[in-house]
């Protein structure tokens, strides 16, 4: 499985529509599931960081990465069955 993956490094498989956010956002999903890393809501200590400034939390990205189905151009299931 790991090779079929490994194959895919620099390819496109699929976009899907931008979701804009803002530094409010992600102080409010901090609070929400009680994530207030410094990288994450600390602007001034994140921008001397390693990152340039904070970094969405993984767990916001996968609540607001909803798939647009119409602009995928990759076949999920195609995938999973290389």
């Amino acid at each position: 499985m790991m090779e079929a993956l490994t194959d895919l490094v620099g390819t496109e498989r699929g976009t899907s529509c931008w979701f804009e956010t803002n530094q409010a956002d992600v102080d409010a999903h901090a609070e929400t599931v009680g994530d207030g890393g410094w990288i994450h809501n600390d602007v001034e200590r994140s921008a001397a960081g390693p990152c340039d400034g904070t970094l969405l939390q993984g767990s916001l990205m996968l609540a607001v990465g909803k798939i647009d189905k119409k602009s995928l151009k990759a076949d999920a299931t195609a995938l999973l069955k290389s």
